[in-house]
């Protein structure tokens, strides 16, 4: 098994970079900007800072969630809890979905909407070619005639 990609079913949740990375790069990056307008609000100011703190601090709370209470309630991805590579490497992609976030909040808006439309769209579709392609994770659910 290659520990940096995952190359197929059983890599999944073992190796570094599996086909959710993607999805934890557009969950902190929509978190980001969801805990950036929140702080707004209440402190009045854009606080960078907090904001990457509580987008990491929040993923190791998820990542300890995932693999203790919804492994045990079987509701976790494969029914396999992550390794320890697998859930570092998770935080560290939600976080730098978030450093992006703060990097594209810089940006006019129109220039921050369109990379955002690209950056969104852009994961969805590698998550999906990860996922179908390198994986063939949904292989076995199409009907062959």
């Amino acid at each position: 098994m290659n520990k940096i990609l995952a190359k197929n079913k059983e890599g999944i949740s073992k190796a570094a970079i599996d086909f959710f990375s993607f999805g934890h790069l557009l969950g902190g990056y929509f978190a980001f900007i969801i805990l950036d307008a929140f702080y707004l609000v209440i402190l009045g100011e854009f606080v960078i800072e907090i904001c990457i703190i509580t987008v990491f601090l929040s993923g190791v709370i998820w990542e300890i969630v995932e693999n203790t209470y919804l492994f045990k309630k079987n509701i976790k991805f494969g029914y396999r809890r992550d390794s320890l590579l697998n859930s570092s490497m998770d935080v560290v992609m939600l976080t730098m979905g978030g450093f992006f976030a703060s990097y594209c909040l810089e940006l006019n808006l129109e220039t921050f909407l369109i990379t955002s439309a690209f950056f969104f769209i852009g994961n969805i579709l590698l998550m999906s070619i990860y996922a179908n392609k390198i994986i063939e994770l949904f292989s076995g659910l199409s009907n062959k005639k």
